[in-house]
């Protein structure tokens, strides 16, 4: 371990279980709530009409609406209920009280609703006036919210019974929701690196199935990437073994050879096999380099036909040697966005890519044309060109189109053309219209005095 703390996976059914949860929670307090607060409020106005509808039963029957008979007040008296009844005359004298200490209660003059207090007691009371007496029927308000309570708390049993059941119901739906990926998950752990064939979409949430289409072709991607890969270690891997096995038996002769001269040949062309492998190792770590590396990365203003002049005295010794006439022939000034050390790198792969297979006595014209917002890097050579066919395949690492004898390890055209790529552009091959030779061609945008920076990695 590194000391960093790893966090745990996120679990899509424990994320859906846990909301979810929380949401039913939520629906469940706020319904019992509400229907608790409701039943008390309901239960309010029954206790309220059940005051009057006493007050009418044993009220005078003269008044309209009563009923014709009316019991006792004493059986109307409820020990459940804890109502109290008084009837007071005409004259204002109490004719009936049950229970005797509801006689302390005090009476109202006037029809309607009222909360008083008798006894330490809060009551709440209903008093009906008529012509030929008082009724006055209290209850304690304590009874009436001891009532209240327990009916409000009757009403939330369902609730309380639909919360559970409904979170178990829960649990099932995201279960089978959640089928879907963990089968999805196992194809996965099964699947092998070389396994190209198609996702089953079956019981996956129609949200998630473009997610599964994406990353079915980023494994296409990488599939591709991998096969590229190892095709290039293979190639690379034969490619080496040659030439080390060439140097272990030069090397393994010169304890046989006894002829000074003689030995000193073998070491010189034992030097030359060293420096060949030194160059190819250089060039699978470039290439490699330009797998790896990022676009934009390590990109400045640059001044191409300086940079352009710098490639040409750098190869100007070698073309000396072999009597090829190498030159410019347009040089438009231009200033460029890019690595500079990658573009030294491109284009002098193709200035000695040109030399290569250009005979002695042959010419390398070098021309840096403007054209609107893009300059042009052309590098024609006279050496045999490329055969139509073979135009795009000389860019594959290993690939060398002419004959072995030109030394070479067919990397440096694979190298310039990530190089390219890397900086949004590519290189155009052509044969020369008289045959005689081949152009590559090479385009850049031009950056202008006062333009912004595109941003990367580097100067962000």
């Amino acid at each position: 371990m590194d000391g960093r703390q790893v966090k745990r996976s996120l679990s899509l059914r424990r994320t859906l279980s846990r909301w979810l949860t929380v949401l039913l929670a939520l629906v469940g307090i706020l319904t019992g709530a509400l229907s608790y607060l409701l039943t008390l409020k309901e239960a309010a106005e029954f206790f309220d009409q059940q005051l009057r509808q006493v007050a009418l039963n044993v009220g005078d029957p003269g008044v309209q609406g009563l009923p014709p008979q009316r019991p006792p007040a004493d059986e109307i008296y409820d020990q459940e209920d804890d109502f109290a009844v008084q009837i007071w005359d005409r004259r204002d004298e109490i004719v009936q009280s049950s229970p005797p200490e509801a006689a302390d209660i005090p009476r109202h003059s006037s029809t309607g609703y009222s909360d008083t207090s008798s006894g330490g007691l809060a009551w709440r009371t209903y008093t009906l006036v008529t012509p030929r007496r008082t009724v006055q029927i209290s209850q304690q308000v304590e009874v009436q919210r001891e009532l209240a309570e327990a009916a409000a708390l009757r009403s939330m049993l369902p609730v309380a019974i639909a919360i559970p059941l409904s979170w178990l119901l829960l649990i099932v739906v995201v279960r089978r929701i959640t089928i879907g990926l963990n089968r999805l998950a196992q194809s996965l752990a099964r699947r092998s690196a070389d396994d190209d064939a198609a996702f089953r979409l079956d019981n996956i949430p129609a949200e998630v199935a473009p997610l599964v289409t994406e990353m079915e072709r980023l494994l296409g991607r990488l599939q591709s990437v991998v096969a590229v890969q190892r095709r290039f270690v293979s190639e690379a891997a034969h490619e080496l073994r040659t030439p080390l096995a060439a140097l272990q038996l030069q090397a393994g002769n010169l304890d046989r050879i006894g002829d000074p001269a003689t030995r000193a040949a073998r070491i010189a062309e034992l030097k030359q096999g060293i420096r060949r492998a030194s160059l190819l190792v250089d060039q699978l770590l470039k290439i490699a380099r330009q797998e790896a590396g990022s676009t934009g990365t390590g990109f400045a203003a640059i001044d191409l036909l300086e940079l352009i002049k710098e490639v040409v005295a750098s190869i100007l010794p070698i073309a000396d040697h072999r009597r090829q006439d190498i030159g410019l022939t347009h040089t438009d000034t231009a200033v460029v966005f890019g690595n500079p050390s990658d573009l030294r790198t491109l284009f002098g792969n193709l200035v000695e890519n040109a030399l290569r297979y250009t005979p002695e006595d042959g010419t390398i014209d070098i021309a840096v044309r403007r054209a609107g917002d893009s300059v042009f890097v052309e590098i024609s050579d006279s050496g045999p060109g490329i055969p139509e066919h073979l135009m795009t395949r000389v860019f594959d690492p290993f690939f060398r189109a002419a004959s072995a004898d030109i030394e070479g390890s067919g990397l440096g055209l694979a190298i310039a053309a990530r190089i390219a790529a890397r900086h949004g552009t590519a290189i155009e091959l052509a044969n020369r219209p008289d045959g005689r030779g081949l152009v590559a061609r090479v385009s850049l945008n031009i950056r202008e005095p006062g333009d912004r920076l595109p941003v990367t990695p580097k100067n962000r």
